[in-house]
């Protein structure tokens, strides 16, 4: 009796852990999602992500929740299938970063061209010159 209770226990802490386990790498998904959309938002925000790779940039985001959500059809995240979705999020995170260092320059519609050729100076409250 005592070892039937013993198993039955055993069995319900893995069923605990293996839960705990997916709730948590969906919380880390979701978690880097989050921050990647901040990240865009901050970006457009402060001018360094043009309209167009603002788009580009929501687009990727959004193949990567439908690739997730086809990923949990059947209830469940294979190994394979949370490794992918590991490096669409990692190429996600690189091609913010890059949109958010191209600076544009060139272009006539962008923040950075319009503020080097604005008549009056960008003088900001709070910031360093």
């Amino acid at each position: 009796m005592c070892i039937k209770h013993f198993t039955i226990g055993i069995a319900a802490a893995g069923v605990i852990c293996f839960s705990a386990a997916g709730a948590w790498a969906g919380d880390r998904f979701d978690r880097i999602q989050d921050r990647q959309m901040d990240n865009i938002y901050r970006g457009v925000r402060s001018g360094k992500i043009s309209q167009r790779e603002y788009d580009r940039l929501m687009e990727q985001q959004i193949r990567i929740e439908r690739a997730r959500a086809q990923a949990l059809e059947d209830g469940r995240l294979t190994r394979h299938e949370r490794l992918q979705m590991q490096k669409m999020q990692d190429r996600a995170a690189k091609n913010i970063r890059s949109a958010k260092r191209s600076t544009n320059l060139g272009k006539k519609d962008s923040p950075y061209h319009q503020r080097a050729h604005s008549s009056k100076p960008d003088f900001r409250p709070g910031r360093r010159y």
